[in-house]
C-alpha cells in the first residue's frame, strides 16, 4: 500500500520525452491524447483484423482463403471463473496463432463433443437457471459478447468450414478429459522464427507464429488453467520475435491482461447493472475514495457443503493486517466488499469490522430473490449464478477507485476473476484520472486464503 504522493512522483524532466511524461504522469494530458497501454494497442490492432467487420469485407471480396479460425467458448453465470479463463486460453492460443476467433456458447453438446470426462450432471446443468429453461438465454440476460466478434454459427455454412481440428496444449487430469487423447486430436507445435518468405501468410504485418496453418479451424482443450506469462515463455522460446511480442501482452501482469480481454470481449447487460445495489447505502459514499480510502475486496469460498461459514479466522487475520496499514498511512476512511457462498460467513465479518473496525464501512450486495441461481452443488451457496456476478461487479468496480485496493481471497477461478477486474479497473482509472501508467502503479496488495 502506498500513497497517493508516493506513487505519483514525476521523473526530472531532462528531454522533450520526458517533459511530455511528466505532464501525463500528473494527469495534464488528456486520456485520447496519451499514448496507447502497449497490451491494449496489440489488442485493438488484433480486433481490427479479425473483427467480424474485417472478415464480412473479406466474404464480400471473395478474400478469406488466407484466414485461419478459432472457435473460442463462453457460458455463465455458473461456473463463471472456470468459463471465462477457458475463454482467455482460447483467446490466448488465438492470439498467438494470428486466428480469427469465432465464439461458440459452451452448452452440453460442447462440453460432451471435446471429450471431457464430467459428470453428464455438470455438462447437463452447469449453467441452469430456475427462471429460464435454456441455459444461453439465461447468460445473455446477463452478459453479451462485444459486436466485433463472429459467432460461429453464423459464419460456419458461409466460409464452409470443415470440422474443427481438436487441439491439445499438455496431458492433464481424468477429470478434465480422457488419457490418452480420443483419435483426431493434435498437440500443439509452435513454429520457430519465421522467415521472410512466410509473411505472405500473415493478416496484417503478424507473421504466422504458431499452431500449423494447415488446420482451416482450431478448438484448443478446455480447462488447462490459467495460461499465462510462464506458458509463453516456454511455448515460444524458438521464436524470439513471437516471444516478445507476447510478452508484451503481460506488461502489467497476467491480470490486467485478463481484465482487459474481458473488458474487450465483453458487456455486462444495462438492465442486469440496474439490479446492483449496495444492501445498505454507503457511509463515505460521497468522499474521493482515490486519495483517503482504503478499499478491501474480500471473496470467501468454501468447497465443503457441509462447512456452513461461521469460521472466520483466516479471512479475519487478513483484515487486522491492513486495516493497521490503514493506521499507518493515515487514512481516513475504509471500506470493505464482502463477497461469499455462506450468509454465515458475510454475518461473522461484518460483526468483526463493526466490532474491531469502526471505521470501516462493510458493503454487500443485495440478493434479491430473483436474482438466486440453482447451483451446481451445493458447494456453491444461495448467491451463485447471476448472484455473483453482482457480487463481482460491485466489489470490483468500488474498490477499483482506490489507490489504497487489496484483494483477498482464494486460489480458485472465482477468486481470480474478483482480483482480475479489480486490477485492470484500478489500473484503467488511475491512467485515465490521474495519469499514472500502469507500470509506476503501486502494485495491487492481495491476502490469499486458504483453498
Amino acid at each position: 500500500i502506498a500513497t497517493m504522493q508516493e506513487t505519483a512522483t514525476s521523473p526530472t524532466p531532462s528531454s522533450p520525452l520526458s517533459v511530455f511524461s511528466d505532464f501525463v504522469w500528473q494527469g495534464k494530458i488528456p486520456f485520447h491524447d496519451r499514448p496507447p497501454l502497449p497490451p491494449l494497442d496489440m489488442l485493438e490492432s488484433y480486433i481490427s483484423q479479425h473483427s467480424e467487420q474485417s472478415l464480412q469485407r473479406d466474404w464480400e471480396a471473395n478474400n478469406t482463403d488466407y484466414r485461419r479460425f478459432a472457435i473460442v467458448h463462453y457460458s455463465c453465470p455458473q461456473q463463471l471463473g472456470n468459463r471465462l479463463h477457458h475463454f482467455y486460453n482460447d483467446f490466448l492460443l488465438a492470439f498467438l496463432s494470428n486466428r480469427t476467433i469465432l465464439w461458440k456458447y459452451w452448452d452440453r453438446d460442447a462440453c460432451i463433443q471435446l471429450g471431457n470426462q464430467y459428470d453428464h450432471d455438470i455438462c447437463i446443468d452447469s449453467n441452469r437457471s430456475l427462471s429460464i429453461d435454456h441455459p444461453a438465454q439465461a447468460c445473455a440476460s446477463i452478459l453479451e459478447t462485444a459486436p466485433w466478434i463472429a459467432r460461429y454459427d453464423d459464419w460456419r455454412e458461409r466460409l464452409a468450414l470443415p470440422p474443427p481440428v481438436q487441439i491439445w496444449i499438455r496431458t492433464i487430469n481424468q477429470h478434465n478429459a480422457p488419457h490418452p487423447p480420443p483419435p483426431g486430436v493434435e498437440r500443439i507445435r509452435w513454429a520457430k522464427e519465421p522467415s521472410e518468405e512466410d509473411d505472405h501468410d500473415s493478416v496484417g504485418t503478424s507473421a504466422p507464429i504458431g499452431v500449423s496453418s494447415k488446420w482451416k479451424i482450431a478448438v484448443f482443450q478446455p480447462m488447462v488453467g490459467v495460461l499465462g506469462p510462464g506458458f509463453v515463455k516456454k511455448q515460444l522460446t524458438q521464436n524470439p520475435r513471437a516471444l516478445s511480442r507476447a510478452q508484451a501482452l503481460f506488461a502489467y501482469g497476467s491480470d490486467f491482461w485478463h481484465g482487459a480481454i474481458f473488458d474487450q470481449a465483453f458487456r455486462l447487460r444495462s438492465d442486469f447493472l440496474e439490479t446492483i445495489q449496495p444492501l445498505h447505502p454507503m457511509t463515505h459514499a460521497t468522499i474521493d475514495p482515490a486519495r483517503s480510502t482504503l478499499s478491501m475486496a474480500l471473496h470467501s469460498r468454501h468447497t465443503n457443503p457441509l462447512d456452513e461459514g461461521s469460521n472466520v479466522t483466516n479471512e479475519i487475520n487478513c483484515l487486522r493486517t491492513h486495516v493497521k496499514q490503514m493506521e499507518l498511512l493515515n487514512l481516513t476512511t475504509c471500506r470493505v466488499f464482502i463477497m461469499s457462498d455462506r450468509p454465515q460467513t458475510l454475518t461473522s465479518i461484518e460483526s468483526w469490522v463493526q466490532q474491531h473496525a469502526a471505521d470501516c464501512d462493510v458493503i454487500q450486495t443485495r440478493h434479491d430473490k430473483g436474482s438466486k441461481e440453482e447451483s451446481l452443488e451445493d458447494e456453491h451457496g444461495p448467491f451463485a449464478g447471476a448472484g455473483f456476478v453482482q457480487d463481482l461487479e460491485l466489489a470490483s468496480r468500488e474498490a477499483s477507485q482506490s489507490l489504497n485496493a487489496v484483494w483477498i481471497g482464494h486460489s480458485r477461478s472465482s477468486s481470480k476473476l474478483l482480483r482480475e477486474w479489480l486490477a485492470y479497473r484500478r489500473a484503467i482509472r488511475f491512467w485515465k484520472d490521474h495519469g499514472m501508467d500502469p507500470s509506476g502503479l503501486t502494485e495491487l496488495s492481495t491476502c490469499q486464503l486458504p483453498g
